[in-house]
């Protein structure tokens, strides 16, 4: 008869022994090292402006806390939600700039220490505004500009080494990238448009910035629906741009994010594939050269995605908002396995139907990264949802405990029966202890 050994670490003992157990039992029952584990709270709802289109989250007011920023294409307005310093959001602050909004970004372009923002038009002109940061999270309007025809997204990196923040812009109707060097003080005197597909063709969605090879020169990364491919700018230096490698894709290309996601020191490429449901993934392999994509299948219509390691894990996963319909309130998660490789993906309500863009930080400073979407239920009325993060911020989640690898309990780098019975020789007869942190 097995007895039960008793010691002064019971307690201890039983809660080591239980989660060794469930995250075991888990292993077996989905054959996935993530399932299970990735925790979102009830979506925390807040009514959103006219026609939503974008949403980026940063530190306005420099209190150390996640607001968010929202484009509206109705209300020739951007939105402003502080943190209230526990994840929850402040009602918002609307800023007029007049003309249609279409997507943001929140640097610091005139140097005070403060982050500004740049905001894009869909089509009327002027197709950029700059709104100047008052320190708290309040704005003026600075430098206007006409960029081009219906532009759709915007990023900003310092091209020229200068120490100033510069303005990359994708334009839909005329298939270029603008680039636009800043002087310093939140003026760009130089602007230069460069074109990324074929001749006339429209259909530039996205832009991404990084060192794509190696040079310590941040180049571009274009996200082309209407050709189907993503193209690479490579910076020389002087924030002058050559096209490098082309890479042709299965349909077209709509938003685009860049992270090292095998962990080999390259930033490797993410886009998502509206018109085939899926998201490619492109390897780099250093100095700009690229694996042909992988596709994995997320939903019916991605749209958006964001990168972050949601899991504490040391590795980047993704997140992918699904815009199909009315009746849609998804979001996906794709759990990085490590090497670049990802489980099936996780499927969450975000707490609206027709999810359409998404941001990633930690709102409720527990050490976790968060999601916040904006949904585009009609265009008169738009809802932003939060979802925080309630994973544990020490250990990865995908070996909660073991340091040989995800359960294997005995360290013989086997994932079998054999760990169940050295789990439960631990549990009943005083054995060895799994092999742990």
């Amino acid at each position: 008869m097995l007895l039960v050994q008793k010691d002064t670490n019971s307690k201890e003992r039983l809660m080591l022994t239980l989660r060794l157990f469930i995250s075991l039992a888990l292993l077996f029952l989905s054959g996935s090292t993530m399932a299970g584990y990735s925790v979102f709270d009830q979506p925390l709802s807040y009514p959103g402006g006219v026609g939503m289109t974008d949403i980026i989250s940063t530190d306005l007011n420099n209190d150390g806390f996640a607001d968010l920023v929202i484009a509206n294409t109705g209300s020739n307005s951007i939105d402003v939600m502080l943190n209230a310093g526990d994840g929850t959001m402040l009602p918002r602050n609307s800023f007029n700039v007049g003309t249609v909004q279409r997507a943001i970004a929140a640097i610091d372009l005139d140097a005070d220490g403060d982050l500004d923002l740049a905001v894009v038009t869909g089509g009327s002109v002027p197709n950029l505004v700059i709104l100047l940061n008052s320190g708290n999270g309040t704005f003026q309007v600075g430098a206007s500009y006409d960029i081009g025809d219906f532009t759709l997204a915007i990023e900003a990196a310092d091209l020229d080494s200068d120490g100033d923040q510069d303005l990359i812009i994708a334009n839909w109707t005329a298939g270029t990238v603008t680039v636009l060097i800043n002087d310093g003080n939140a003026n760009f005197p130089t602007i230069v448009n460069y074109s990324v597909g074929s001749a006339n063709a429209p259909g530039v969605h996205d832009v991404a910035i990084a060192d794509m090879n190696g040079d310590n020169n941040q180049d571009i990364i274009v996200a082309h629906e209407g050709d189907a491919n993503v193209v690479i700018l490579l910076n020389d230096g002087f924030a002058e741009f050559s096209i490098g490698e082309t890479i042709g894709l299965s349909s077209g290309a709509v938003s685009i994010r860049v992270s090292d996601f095998d962990m080999d020191g390259n930033q490797d490429i993410a886009t998502t594939i509206a018109a085939t449901g899926t998201v490619a993934l492109i390897f780099n392999n250093g100095n700009a050269v690229f694996d042909a994509p992988i596709y994995i299948v997320v939903g019916e219509e991605p749209k958006d995605l964001a990168v972050g390691d949601l899991d504490n894990d040391g590795d980047v996963d993704i997140v992918v908002t699904d815009n199909t319909s009315t009746s849609n309130d998804l979001v996906s998660i794709l759990w990085n396995v490590g090497d670049g490789t990802f489980d099936i993906p996780d499927v969450y309500e975000s707490g609206a139907n027709m999810p359409l863009s998404v941001t990633i930080s930690d709102f409720d400073g527990n050490g976790t990264l968060d999601l916040a979407v904006c949904h585009f239920l009609t265009f008169a009325n738009s809802q932003v949802t939060i979802l925080n993060n309630l994973l544990p911020t020490s250990s990865p989640v995908n070996c909660p405990c073991c340091t040989a690898g995800p359960g294997d309990l005995n360290g013989d780098t086997v994932l079998d029966i054999a760990d169940l019975v050295h789990l439960v020789s631990f549990m009943f007869s005083g054995g060895l202890p799994p092999i742990c942190e």
